[in-house]
C-alpha cells in the first residue's frame, strides 16, 4: 500500500498479518481495531486486501472528526476514502471492565474521562459473534483486558490476534510490566487456542537510550480459518 501523502512515519508499527490474501476468501469478515492514534494505514490496508470486510475502529481518546479527517489525508493516491459501513468509529476504548471513567495504563491519555468496555460486550453490542482480525494497542490496559477476553471467552472467537504490548523501558508509565508477566499473558492467550507467529520489537526507546520495552505480537487462533483450511485440514 503506497501513497505520497505517507511518509517515513506511516506506518508507526509493523503488523504482520497471516495469510491476508485468505481475507478475501473469508464469507464472514469483521475486524476490530483498537487504538488508531494518528495512523490510519493498517484499516485502509485491510479494506484494500478485502473490501467486503467490516472494519470498526474503537479509540476513546480522538473523536470521529479527527478519524475520518486522517482516513481522508491517509488513503491512497486516486482512491476514495471508505465509508461506513466497511470501515466506522465507535468511541470506546478496550478494557476488562465497563466504565465512563477509566484510568488504567496510559488509555486515558491525560482526558477527563473515556469510555470503556469488555470484548464480549463491545461484540454483543455491534452483532458481531467472531472476529476475523482482533488489533490491540491500547497503551498499557492489555494486561487486564486481555485476559478477560479469554475468561469470558470472546477472545476464542478471534481468528488472528494482532497486539502491541508495553513493557517496562517502553515509555515511563510501564515499569510494572516486565518478562514475567508477559510469560503469563503468553499462556493465558494461548488456552484461547492463540499461536504467535511474529514478534516485532518496537526500537523507538532504543532511539531514546532505554530497552525496546514495547513489541509487536501477532497471534493466530490454531482452531480458526487461517490454520485449519490455509493448512488443508
Amino acid at each position: 500500500v503506497g501513497s505520497s501523502a505517507w511518509d517515513k512515519s506511516f506506518p508507526l508499527e509493523s503488523k504482520a498479518v497471516c495469510n491476508p490474501e485468505q481475507l478475501s476468501r473469508e464469507e464472514r469478515c469483521a475486524i476490530y481495531s483498537f487504538g488508531v492514534g494518528w495512523d490510519t494505514t493498517f484499516e485502509i490496508s485491510m479494506l484494500r486486501f478485502a473490501p467486503h470486510c467490516k472494519v470498526r475502529v474503537f479509540d476513546p481518546t480522538t473523536t470521529a472528526e479527527k478519524f475520518w479527517q486522517l482516513v481522508k489525508a491517509q488513503i491512497p493516491d486516486g482512491e476514495d476514502p471508505p465509508r461506513a459501513p466497511a470501515l466506522d468509529f465507535v468511541q470506546v476504548g478496550l478494557a476488562a471492565e465497563t466504565s465512563d471513567n477509566y484510568r488504567e495504563g496510559m488509555l486515558w491519555n491525560n482526558k477527563e474521562s473515556i469510555n470503556v468496555m469488555p470484548l464480549a460486550d463491545i461484540m454483543k453490542k455491534h452483532g458481531d459473534e467472531a472476529l476475523t482480525i482482533l488489533k490491540v494497542d491500547i497503551e498499557g490496559s492489555e494486561w487486564t483486558a486481555l485476559p478477560q477476553a479469554v475468561q469470558s471467552g470472546a477472545m476464542a472467537k478471534v481468528d488472528q490476534l494482532l497486539l502491541e504490548v508495553h513493557m517496562a523501558g517502553c515509555e515511563s508509565g510501564y515499569s510494572e510490566h516486565g518478562r514475567g508477566k508477559l510469560t503469563r499473558l503468553l499462556d493465558t492467550l494461548e488456552t484461547a487456542g492463540m499461536r504467535s507467529f511474529s514478534n516485532i520489537p518496537n526500537l523507538v526507546p532504543v532511539s531514546k537510550g532505554n530497552y525496546p520495552g514495547c513489541a509487536e505480537y501477532s497471534f493466530v487462533n490454531k482452531n480458526g480459518p487461517f490454520v485449519t483450511r490455509s493448512c488443508g485440514v
